[in-house]
């Protein structure tokens, strides 16, 4: 805090309060629609916070998890804060870089087809359960899906750099690219060895 970057100082002290006492974090903007039994309901959970093709491209949110006191996962991020104090990644992206490496690379899912997926005794949640797109995909309160446990309001105005002026752009290429090209010799290949 002392180099004024407070969104880092943010990061790091709600890492620091669940891994020391356990329970859940919020941001401010987060609205919590029904009671989080089921969520809290497991060893620590976390988020995706978009929608993309495949499970293992989707972004983890920092805008609401839950642990236990002591777990190894805010253990690893406060490792990483304290190692390098200089460095700011976003806290998402640092999080998302950790459980790909922790064994959510090995998902091949489609992004519509689960509620949500385990790795090393997490539960990652689908977008639509805790993130809810109600910036482009549910305009309306009435859109946003019944399994919907949150809303996280986000205005994103806290993160540097330049904003995306093409987002639209990128998504539309990953998943041309993906689905038209990538797909399709993939399951050409898997046909040819059988496992098809």
């Amino acid at each position: 805090m002392e180099k004024g970057n407070f969104c880092f100082a943010s990061d790091y002290l709600r890492w620091e309060r669940v891994y020391e006492m356990g329970g859940v974090y919020f941001d401010c903007d987060v609205e919590v629609l029904k009671p989080l039994d089921p969520v809290l309901n497991c060893g620590g959970f976390l988020g995706f916070e978009c929608i993309q093709n495949r499970i293992r491209k989707n972004a983890l949110g920092t805008a609401i998890f839950g642990f236990p006191a002591g777990h190894w996962l805010p253990a690893k991020m406060l490792n990483f804060f304290r190692q390098n104090p200089d460095s700011t990644p976003l806290a998402t992206d640092l999080l998302t870089q950790i459980m790909l490496a922790e064994g959510l690379r090995k998902f091949d899912l489609e992004t519509e087809g689960f509620d949500f997926v385990t790795v090393r005794g997490i539960r990652l949640f689908h977008c639509d359960i805790l993130y809810p797109d109600t910036k482009r995909r549910y305009l309306r309160p009435e859109d946003v899906p019944s399994r919907s446990f949150t809303i996280h309001h986000v205005s994103g105005l806290f993160q540097p750099g330049e904003i995306d002026r093409l987002p639209w752009l990128r998504r539309l290429k990953d998943y041309r690219f993906d689905r038209k090209i990538l797909r399709p010799i993939e399951k050409t290949i898997k046909k040819c060895l059988g496992r098809g």
